[in-house]
């Protein structure tokens, strides 16, 4: 088992592309590193390994594979890269799903170097400020599992009796495919409504209390809806973003409300997404994302989930039918690829590519984008910056008054000379979305505005 026999070492630091900071009381620093290509490659590995633990957890084989593959990757870590390796995955929302693994790691490395050890106490495997962090993060999400359940259910209350039917999504949906729900990381609870209820059910929970904050520039996918002691309501009118993909999905909207399951939360009932129209949603929501800011291992996670485990044979055929229909059939396939490449799995068939397709889009594999590990108020920054040049650029700044032009130019400034180097990261982000744009566009992905 290998161990680091000192702190880690400044050159390890560097390595990690990172700054390092001492924690009070624990002997050793953290380090909080600023992009995920910048991360030592034993510490990606370990993510890929631990994620694939996830997806196959219920495997017959599965504690065998993680004796003889995912332990021995494991026993290389250093100290300072347990730490990395913990940031890494809180920022991908992944840290709570993997955890049991991290655990049934340390026990097992614990009990080997005991055995070894000769009657001496031999040192903890993982870090122990590592692993109780680790532990906190985890019952966070045990935690944030009821309440939101209790949160939902009483938005649900609201209707008092009245037939509307808005639909989750996303979060607290998917984590109903895990093994242990309480595990997946997520922040707030989405629903879609159709445009004919959608009204009825904001006025509800304006009446029950709920209030939307009033934003500069209106979301045109969603609202929200905020109470006091709640999870943060989304409604969404639309599931596929305007200003990114123009294509008319209100056949699939439809379908979306009528395929949707019942389910009893607390005594409320709440309607689900169907499989397969959330597998069509996580592709398009992971486009979006990888496209903008890069998408998050969470994402593609739960992609593979949906594939290996959470859809039947109709399911996914209902999915590429809908796909086809919507233009991004092929962009789910290469993602399904990369997915496969970073967990380990067989893609199913329809969405498999053939061994000409998978050559052909050996770049787009290769060069998949996790986010980068910066704050969310720099992504926040750019993705307002994009809002602004959008509308300015097409001559739409006069809707808003006349006014807003000079609000657009003031937040421009901001937005691109803002501190901690903002600039350049809004550079660099808009030329990678540029760059990921380019490819989708030559490998005929999907169909993309015009250039």
């Amino acid at each position: 088992m290998k161990k680091a026999s000192t702190i880690t070492t400044p050159d390890a630091v560097s390595a990690a592309g990172a700054t390092a900071a001492p924690v009070p009381g624990t002997g050793y620093e953290t380090v909080d590193p600023p992009i995920y290509r910048d991360i030592p490659p034993v510490v990606r590995q370990a993510m890929f390994l631990l994620g694939g633990c996830v997806l196959r957890q219920e495997e017959p084989a599965a504690e065998a594979r993680m004796r003889t593959e995912v332990f021995p990757a494991l026993d290389d870590l250093h100290e300072q890269e347990w730490m990395i390796l913990l940031r890494l995955l809180i920022r991908q929302e992944i840290a709570g799903l993997v955890y049991p693994f991290v655990q049934a790691y340390a026990d097992h490395a614990l009990r080997e170097a005991a055995d070894s050890a000769g009657g001496t106490t031999p040192s903890a495997p993982v870090p122990a400020p590592v692993l109780d962090m680790w532990a906190k993060h985890a019952m966070f999400g045990v935690v944030y599992q009821e309440k939101a359940k209790n949160s939902l259910a009483k938005a649900m209350a609201c209707f008092g009796g009245e037939p509307l039917k808005p639909v989750l999504t996303k979060g607290l949906r998917m984590s109903l495919m895990y093994p242990d729900p309480t595990l997946r990381h997520s922040v707030d609870l989405d629903l879609f409504a159709e445009r004919s209820q959608y009204g009825r059910i904001a006025s509800c929970w304006h009446e029950a209390g709920y209030h939307t904050p009033k934003k500069k520039i209106r979301n045109p996918v969603h609202e929200e809806f905020r109470y006091e002691g709640r999870v943060m309501l989304e409604l969404h009118g639309s599931l596929v973003h305007p200003w990114y993909f123009p294509v008319d999905a209100r056949f699939w909207y439809a379908a979306f409300a009528r395929n949707a399951v019942p389910m009893q939360v607390h005594g409320e009932t709440v309607w689900l997404s169907s499989p397969g129209d959330e597998f069509v949603f996580q592709v398009i929501h992971l486009i979006r994302h990888y496209l903008c800011a890069g998408a998050f291992m969470k994402l593609f996670l739960d992609l593979a989930v949906l594939l290996t485990r959470g859809m039947t044979v109709g399911d996914r055929q209902y999915a590429a039918d809908t796909l086809k229909r919507l233009g991004f059939f092929h962009a789910a396939c290469h993602l399904a690829a990369a997915s496969a490449d970073m967990l380990g799995f067989t893609v199913p068939e329809p969405f498999a590519l053939s061994p000409s397709e998978m050559h052909d889009s050996s770049l787009f594999r290769q060069d998949v984008f996790l986010v980068e590990e910066l704050g969310g108020e720099q992504i926040k920054r750019w993705q307002h910056g994009l809002v602004h040049f959008y509308l300015f650029s097409r001559g739409k700044w006069w809707l808003k008054g006349p006014a807003y032009l000079l609000q657009t130019g003031v937040d421009i400034l901001i937005y691109g000379y803002g501190i901690r180097d903002s600039f350049r990261f809004n550079t660099n982000v808009y030329r990678r979305y540029r760059e990921r744009e380019t490819i989708f566009r030559q490998m005929g992905l999907l169909a993309m505005r015009p250039a």
